[in-house]
């Protein structure tokens, strides 16, 4: 059983597209059905009454009298109205879904098929040259490196600590109590102790600078690799790309350490170059050009330092790293 740690899916993408003449896809067809039903009923009354009356002294006339009249109408009116509806509505909606799915052995096929066209390298040999283009496997133990990791401790605060840490002030704080006890007049006493916290802020200031030197160097050589993250497998440089990493450099510092571990790992990838160093020689031709030899040298130095790459390393681009 494999623990991957890194696995290229783009490459395999490709790899298995080339085989199977594209991508295996499912396809799930989901229905989405609604209904919706509405019911209304609004009922109203109306109601009317008119009463109207007409008087007058009527229309018969006996001499010194007249006899009244009187007309009157009165008019009632009723109105009721009830209104029913209903409502169905219904929806119906398809929608399909096509993923694209990597085969579960898919390694495992691309490893079969590299083995059965002999086209992987799993032996070794530290005095031949592999050419670029070849594909290897190794297991040997191994190394993780993230200048990530280094930059984000590696900062002003971090360097003032570890200047205010150094054994400068040690230095001081014992100079200062041997003047103590030389029981000097007060005046020179004085003269003597400023003298000396003078000469020691001069040194503390002067690592500093030499720190901040190294924080910014630490940035260049950085930025002049492709990842932050790195690993060194033997003589194989492999760059790490964060997409493809199963976990966090962090976490694999945190887990395996950042020396060279005990522990063997299989790495699986491209040869693409055997790197040959920086080609400072052309810059130190040109007298203009030497200051940047000499900026080119320290980044190679840092890399040596950490044990990221060094002349005579072979660049590798990692397809699968797992241990078994």
């Amino acid at each position: 059983m494999k623990e991957l740690v890194y696995l290229d899916t783009s490459f395999l993408h490709s790899f298995i597209a080339q085989m199977k003449s594209g991508l295996p896809t499912s396809t799930n067809l989901e229905m989405h059905e609604q209904e919706t039903k509405t019911n209304s009923t609004t009922t109203g009354a109306d109601r009317n009454h008119e009463i109207s009356t007409e008087g007058s002294l009527g229309q018969l006339d006996i001499g010194f009298m007249k006899t009244p009249s009187l007309k009157g109408t009165y008019k009632f009116g009723q109105k009721r109205t009830q209104t029913s509806g209903f409502t169905l509505s219904q929806l119906e909606a398809g929608k399909e879904i096509i993923s694209k799915q990597l085969h579960d052995n898919a390694l495992q096929e691309f490893e079969s098929y590299l083995h059965e066209s002999d086209l992987l390298l799993t032996s070794i040999d530290p005095n031949l040259e592999i050419d670029p283009g070849t594909y290897v496997q190794i297991k040997a133990s191994f190394s993780i490196i993230d200048l990530g990791y280094f930059k984000d401790m590696v900062n002003g605060d971090f360097v003032d600590l570890v200047v205010d840490m150094s054994e400068i002030s040690s230095v001081i704080q014992q100079e200062i109590e041997i003047l103590e006890q030389q029981n000097l007049p007060s005046k020179q006493f004085k003269e003597r102790k400023k003298q000396l916290l003078q000469s020691f802020e001069s040194a503390l200031e002067n690592q500093r600078q030499e720190f901040g030197k190294m924080v910014r160097l630490l940035e260049f050589a950085s930025k002049a690799l492709p990842t932050e993250a790195m690993m060194r497998v033997e003589n194989f440089v492999v760059p790490l790309k964060s997409t493809f990493l199963r976990e966090k450099t962090q976490e694999l510092i945190f887990k395996y350490g950042m020396g060279k571990q005990e522990l063997e790992i299989v790495l699986l990838g491209k040869i693409t170059r055997k790197y040959e160093g920086l080609f400072t020689d052309h810059f130190k031709a040109n007298g203009v050009m030497k200051g940047l030899a000499e900026f080119f040298e320290a980044i190679e130095g840092m890399w040596t330092g950490l044990e990221i790459l060094e002349e005579g390393n072979y660049i590798v681009s990692p397809i699968a790293i797992y241990f078994e």
